[in-house]
């Protein structure tokens, strides 16, 4: 064999080596990036899940202003039902977005939730505000009135509570342990809305219905006029609605 053939097959041999350490590499590499991609995408899934499920147990609080339109709800010294239901809800709704919670509102509007009907509007109103709640696979429900009675020494806010979810009776506790905070005159217990309130009794999610004051007493009256008081009370429903919310989620773990 010549130089030149000796030459020409190490030349060979060299490059077949090349090849095989090439090869080599290439598969180390592309078995380590399997491996972290791997990895990189267990990790990314259990990110999905871990946030998928948060979300799912996230709660909604459906805030329901009662009456509205056509529904003025109880009237006395000059003041509308309707109107402050609405006021006290939307600074309620304000609160809880700004605490990062899902709000939904039965309406933020002076409207009654009826199809149009000339008949049966006030049960249509009702059953809307109930499928509205029902939407909704883990949520609270707070609907916001004004009371009224012939006696005018009657005061105060009072919280009914639906017994179709035992947890109803301990939301109705918080409220009103927050609202004494706001009115240490106020010595209404809660109760059972039973089948009294219509809503309430149609709901299988913890269901309250706050009758914020008494519009025919005239302290309640000059309170719930006033813009200060008004945040009060819509705070003090905050923390209450917050502090259920928290210890569900304690006790869920």
């Amino acid at each position: 064999m010549n130089s030149f053939d000796r030459e020409k097959n190490r030349i060979t041999k060299r490059n077949f080596v090349v090849v095989v350490v090439t090869f080599a590499l290439l598969t180390v590499f592309f078995c380590l990036a399997a491996i972290f991609s791997s990895f990189g995408y267990k990790q990314s899934l259990f990110a999905s899940k871990d946030e998928t499920t948060r979300e799912a147990e996230r709660v909604t609080v459906v805030i329901d202003a009662g009456h509205g339109g056509e529904d003025s709800g109880a009237v006395a010294n000059g003041l509308v039902e309707k109107e402050l239901n609405l006021e006290v809800a939307k600074k309620l709704e304000a609160m809880l977005q700004m605490s990062d919670v899902d709000v939904v509102m039965t309406r933020s509007e002076d409207v009654l939730l009826s199809d149009g009907a000339t008949e049966r509007k006030k049960l249509h109103d009702l059953l809307t505000r109930v499928k509205i709640a029902k939407q909704y696979d883990k949520c609270i429900f707070v609907s916001i009135h004004m009371n009224k009675f012939p006696l005018e020494e009657c005061h105060g806010l009072q919280v009914f509570y639906s017994e179709n979810n035992e947890k109803s009776r301990s939301l109705a506790e918080t409220l009103r342990a927050y609202a004494l905070q706001t009115d240490d005159k106020n010595g209404r217990v809660i109760k059972p809305s039973g089948k009294n309130i219509y809503v309430l009794d149609r709901l299988e999610c913890p269901a309250v219905l706050v009758e914020c004051c008494f519009l025919s007493n005239s302290y309640d009256a000059s309170r719930i006029t006033d813009e200060k008081e008004q945040t009060k009370l819509a705070f003090a429903l905050f923390c209450g609605i917050n502090k259920f919310i928290e210890e569900q989620e304690k006790e869920s773990g």
